[in-house]
C-alpha cells in the first residue's frame, strides 16, 4: 500500500505537543525529593505494541486508531507519567501495511518538528545501536529550566518515541530519566532487519539499518557477516563483509575501516586487488564520492560501486547471470538497490 508513512507520523505524534510540559511551561521540582530508588517504578507493556518500559509511577493511557488519506490504517497508543518531577511518555504508532518511507529522513524530520513547534534549545542528537531497529536520540532543553530528551525507534511496521521532561539542575530526577529511557525493550518481531527473507509480496525489499558498520541498504534478506583484512596503504585493514543471495545472485556490502585518515593510494589499490574491470562513472550519496565499475567473468556480471569517507572505503555489489540482465524487472530490482545504499 503506498502511502507516506512520514507525513502521518508528524501528524500523530504531534498529540505530544500538547502536554503542557513538552511545551516545558510546568515547573518541576518543586515538591519534596524522591530518587531513582524511591519513585513506584511500574513495568508496563501496552498491549499489542511490542514494546515493554518501566515508568516511575502507574502511568495513564489510551488507544485510538485512524485512517490516513490514502486509506492506511494506523493504530496509536500512548502511556504517560505526569509528576512533579517530571514528565515519561511514550508514543507509539502502528502502520498497517508496514512502515513506508525513509526512517532517516523521518526520524529527522519528527525530532526537528517536536523541538520547534515546542519552542526547545537542541543541544545533542546521536544515532543510538538498537539491534535490528534504527534509533536516534535528541536532547536538549525548554524554558523554566528543563532538561529534554527524545528517543525514537523505527521498525518494520511501527514508530516508538520516548518522551523525558525533568527539571535540568536535580541529579534525581535526571537519573530517574536515565532510568526510564534505558528500561526501553523492543519486540524483535518488528525491527526492520527480521531473521527471516525480507522481501514483501509485492517484490520490494526491507531497508536493513546497520549501525555498527554505519550504513544502510534494502536486501532481500538479513545479511551473513564475514569478517577479514586486506592490506592497503601498507597497513592490514578490517574488512567486514555482509553478504545474501536470491534466485539470481549475490548481493554484497563490503566495509574497509582504516580507523584513521583512508590512505591516499588505498583507494586505487582496493579496486586493484578487486580485479574490477571498467569503469562506468563517478557516483555519490549522502555527499560521499564513489565510482562505478562492471566486471564480467564466465557468464556473471558484477556491478560494483566503491564510494570512500574519511576512515572508511565501502564497496557496494551485485554478481549474477548475464542472460538475465535483459529483464526490465530485474534491471529495475538492481537500480533501486544500489540506490538505497547510504552511509550513516
Amino acid at each position: 500500500m503506498a502511502r507516506s508513512s512520514l507525513g502521518w507520523a508528524l501528524v500523530a505524534l504531534a498529540c505530544l505537543l500538547f502536554l503542557p510540559s513538552c511545551r516545558s511551561r510546568q515547573r518541576y521540582g518543586w515538591a519534596r525529593p524522591v530518587t531513582a530508588q524511591t519513585v513506584g517504578w511500574q513495568d508496563v507493556s501496552p498491549r499489542g505494541t511490542g514494546i515493554r518500559v518501566s515508568m516511575p509511577a502507574t502511568p495513564t493511557g489510551e488507544t485510538d486508531e485512524d485512517v490516513t488519506d490514502d486509506g492506511a490504517r494506523v493504530r496509536q497508543t500512548s502511556v504517560a507519567v505526569e509528576a512533579p518531577y517530571g514528565l515519561f511518555a511514550v508514543h507509539v504508532n502502528q502502520f498497517e501495511g508496514g512502515f513506508v518511507g525513509d526512517p532517516l529522513i523521518a526520524a529527522a524530520a519528527l525530532a526537528e518538528s517536536i523541538f520547534e513547534h515546542a519552542d526547545l534549545q537542541r543541544d545533542r542528537s546521536q544515532r543510538l545501536t538498537v539491534q535490528g531497529f534504527y534509533a536516534r536520540e535528541d536532547t536538549g532543553r525548554g524554558e523554566n529550566d528543563t532538561f529534554v530528551a527524545i528517543r525514537q525507534f523505527v521498525g518494520a511496521d511501527r514508530v516508538v518515541v520516548a518522551l523525558a521532561v525533568v527539571p535540568r539542575r536535580s541529579r534525581d530526577a535526571l537519573r530517574i530519566a536515565s532510568r526510564f529511557m534505558g528500561s526501553i525493550q523492543l519486540d524483535p518481531e518488528h525491527a526492520l532487519m527480521p531473521a527471516q527473507g525480507a522481501r514483501h509480496a509485492d517484490g520490494t525489499w526491507t531497508p536493513l539499518y546497520l549501525p555498527e558498520a554505519d550504513f544502510a541498504i534494502s536486501m532481500p534478506r538479513a545479511p551473513a557477516l564475514e569478517e577479514s583484512e586486506l592490506v592497503l596503504g601498507g597497513q592490514r585493514t578490517p574488512v567486514w563483509t555482509y553478504e545474501t543471495r536470491d534466485d539470481w545472485g549475490r548481493y554484497r556490502v563490503r566495509v574497509v575501516s582504516f580507523g584513521r585518515l583512508v590512505p591516499e593510494d588505498a583507494f586505487g589499490q582496493l579496486t586493484e586487488q578487486l580485479r574490477l574491470q571498467r569503469e562506468v562513472r563517478p557516483v555519490q550519496t549522502n555527499g560521499y564520492p564513489g565510482r562505478v565499475f562492471t566486471t564480467d567473468q564466465s557468464g556473471t556480471r558484477a556491478f560494483t560501486r566503491v564510494y570512500q569517507t574519511e576512515t572508511r572505503l565501502y564497496v557496494v555489489e551485485a554478481i549474477g547471470s548475464r542472460a538475465s540482465l535483459r529483464s526490465r524487472d530485474r534491471a529495475r530490482i538492481l537500480m533501486a538497490y544500489f540506490d538505497s545504499f547510504r552511509i550513516l
